[in-house]
């Protein structure tokens, strides 16, 4: 690593000099593309193949620069650097993604976010949702599934949020895509109840759509139409923007809950009044953002989760972290009070047939253990 000089790796500071060969390339890759936060010196007497690299990468990853030069840096101005990474790293509130995601190119070209090809994708069902399930940590027992949306692309295969939400926000397009998640999830919940499995199963929804009158009776409908019970619905309402007293917000959460559907607060601690939100409206679960679960075991973070937890026990709510990763983090999140988690520890998310296969596995073990 003679030409890539690795600065101050806890805190996500690389500096790059020079790239002399293809292995440097690839080093350079795997450290943008596996850090969590990722932090970089731009210069102008780097050459130019680095330069490309610090561009390129830090877009993939949502990076930060930390500090642009016409000259090489000095000491004193790399020491500021690092100081502004670790706040960074503090402060920037950036969700952790898998690794297979971080294998994708960053964004999609310019001319793929046109609004009728991504309107498209709807109507010939190229967006399907994937499941991943969410387990009790003490008994392990699945609980539900969180329905995430995957883009099955012609050529490009299964892309991450990350790589359409943008145009979806872009182009306001969260309703067809909320409504193309729901009728194929309802249908894979319908094959889960005559397996006799009872899961509930949770979609997220965006403030904004709150704001849509009629938006409540139509989810209803669509939900006795595919005869699952209200009971078995939960919407994780996202933290992106701030959730107004309105009418139409009010009479809309006002009809789920008499219905009977769940209301999880998602991303509790890095959006929009989370305290606020709780005692306005009636949440019956907090979700974790998996930036905060990333330092679980850190002191400070390990004390906020802890409190957490007591502020939802004494408020009747189920705690739910996202993004668990590690077995050390499962169990110091037990020990803390967190009720149920989900993440690559315990399983990816998975199309409907991955989901029922599964399922039905271990419903035919569950069967054996009990005749054994």
């Amino acid at each position: 690593m003679s030409s890539a000089k690795l600065l101050s790796l806890n805190v996500g500071l690389v500096i790059c000099d020079s790239f002399d060969s293809g292995r440097e390339i690839s080093l350079f890759r795997q450290l943008c593309e596996h850090g969590e936060r990722f932090s970089t010196l731009e210069c102008d007497d780097l050459e130019a193949r680095a330069a490309w690299g610090v561009r390129r990468f830090v877009s993939l990853g949502r990076k930060h620069c930390c500090g642009r030069y016409s000259g090489l840096p000095s000491l004193t101005q790399i020491a500021a650097a690092i100081d502004k990474s670790r706040l960074l790293q503090r402060c920037v509130r950036d969700r952790s993604s898998s690794p297979e995601q971080s294998r994708q190119p960053a964004l999609l070209r310019d001319n793929e976010w046109q609004p009728l090809h991504v309107g498209k994708v709807f109507k010939i069902r190229h967006i399907e949702p994937f499941f991943q399930p969410k387990l009790c940590l003490m008994t392990q027992r699945i609980l539900g599934v969180e329905v995430l949306a995957r883009w099955r692309h012609p050529e490009l295969g299964v892309l991450p949020p990350s790589r359409f939400l943008p145009a979806i926000d872009q182009l306001n397009l969260h309703r067809p895509l909320f409504e193309a998640l729901l009728e194929q999830g309802l249908n894979v919940h319908r094959k889960v109840l005559h397996l006799g499995q009872t899961l509930d199963f949770s979609y997220n929804i965006e403030t904004r759509q709150l704001l849509e009158e009629g938006f409540a009776s139509r989810l209803l409908a669509q939900i006795k139409e595919a005869g699952i019970a209200p009971g078995l619905i939960t919407l994780e309402i996202t933290e992106k923007g701030a959730l107004a007293f309105d009418m139409a917000v009010i009479e809309n959460i006002t009809l789920l809950v008499q219905r009977g559907i769940q209301l999880s607060l998602d991303d509790f601690g890095c959006g929009f009044s989370s305290l606020e939100r709780l005692a306005q409206f009636p949440f019956t679960q907090i979700k974790l953002d998996a930036s905060f679960i990333a330092g679980a075991l850190d002191f400070r973070q390990s004390q906020i989760i802890k409190c957490v937890c007591a502020l939802a026990t004494s408020l009747g709510l189920e705690v739910v972290a996202e993004g668990v990763e590690t077995e050390s983090q499962r169990l110091h999140l037990k020990k803390l009070g967190v009720d149920a988690a989900q993440g690559y520890l315990f399983h990816k998310p998975m199309d409907g047939p991955s989901l029922i296969s599964m399922l039905s596995d271990a419903s035919a073990r569950s069967s054996r253990r009990v005749r054994g």
